[in-house]
């Protein structure tokens, strides 16, 4: 044990230090302040919504549509939390702490595979971890953290792959990742996707590329749809997320459709560019509970050109790249 510590005691005080930062703001943020309680409280957070699916069971888990297992993964955890510290509320922000601190961690240990400055990787490190995003979905009852975790983690296996010739272990903690990639939210299903592609179908040292990594995302997709209807069966208001998109798609029913307009414009391609660089400061409404106030910053000329700018910016750096 002894041996253990002082050969990672740069890590445990990392994670010890980010714990209890993120602990003592969540219990701030969501406790203190009952802002689980609040729809829309900061960033238009679905707190109530995702409480509710981490700690009670008979609340309705209608959005496993887009966030598929959430529920069977977590909800068993914060119950068990719940059962020690005899509080729903502590138990879920003491497992988004953990959950950041260890992204950060993980974050950490992705750097130090494709940097050698050290100052380099520190200040890289700390940017993460007291990042805007970073410290109000840790604060804030929310699915970020989650989703995030299973990315960082997925991402640190991911570069620890490249070009080297994977065992039959390696393919099943890539389904595995692949599970949790989906899990929380299923457009990280495209990450995982490009991170295959880059490990496996564009390593050289793998026999059968192309069919080991169609193989990997089908048994991905299929026991993801498989453990769906479990979580169905034990949570009756969880709908089987690829069941459910499927008759949406069918159906054009989908929440999605609500949002989209298939007209090109002017204002359509400046919404494209405020949604990528100025609609996080457009959406702030900061609601004030007891008050019905909220502040938020309103759209301007001057935030179009910058989005436009900055827009015009990103096109070049990829072409660049």
């Amino acid at each position: 044990m002894k041996e253990f510590i002082k050969n990672y005691k740069k890590e445990i005080i990392l994670i010890s230090s980010l714990f209890l930062i993120y602990f003592i703001l969540g219990i701030y943020a969501s406790y203190c302040l009952k802002t689980y309680k609040y729809w829309n409280v900061f960033y238009d957070f679905d707190t109530p919504r995702v409480f509710g699916d981490l700690s009670l069971f008979n609340y309705n888990h209608y959005r496993t549509a887009v966030h598929p297992l959430f529920v069977i993964i977590f909800q068993p955890i914060v119950k068990l939390l719940s059962l020690i510290f005899n509080d729903k509320v502590i138990a879920v922000i003491l497992l988004q702490s953990i959950l950041a601190s260890f992204s950060v961690l993980i974050f950490r240990m992705c750097l130090k595979k494709i940097l050698k400055n050290d100052n380099c990787i520190a200040v890289l490190t700390l940017l993460f971890a007291l990042s805007f995003g970073q410290i109000a979905f840790t604060t804030f009852i929310e699915t970020y953290i989650y989703a995030q975790f299973f990315l960082v983690l997925m991402w640190y296996y991911g570069l620890s792959l490249c070009d080297k010739k994977l065992k039959f272990n390696n393919y099943i903690i890539l389904v595995l990742l692949g599970i949790g990639s989906l899990s929380v939210t299923i457009t990280n299903f495209a990450q995982y996707i490009i991170m295959i592609f880059f490990i496996l179908t564009c390593n050289k040292k793998v026999d059968n590329r192309i069919i080991k990594s169609f193989i990997i995302i089908f048994l991905v997709g299929s026991i993801s749809v498989f453990l769906a209807d479990i979580q169905n069966l034990i949570w009756n208001s969880a709908p089987n997320f690829f069941e459910k998109g499927v008759n949406d798609f069918l159906n054009k029913s989908s929440e999605e459709s609500l949002y989209i307009t298939h007209t090109i414009g002017k204002q359509n391609f400046l919404n494209v560019f405020n949604t990528l660089f100025a609609y996080s400061f457009n959406i702030a409404k900061l609601y004030i509970p007891g008050t019905g106030i909220y502040i938020t910053f309103q759209n301007s000329i001057i935030v179009n050109i910058i989005s436009v700018l900055l827009m015009f910016i990103f096109i070049a750096y990829n072409f660049i790249y």
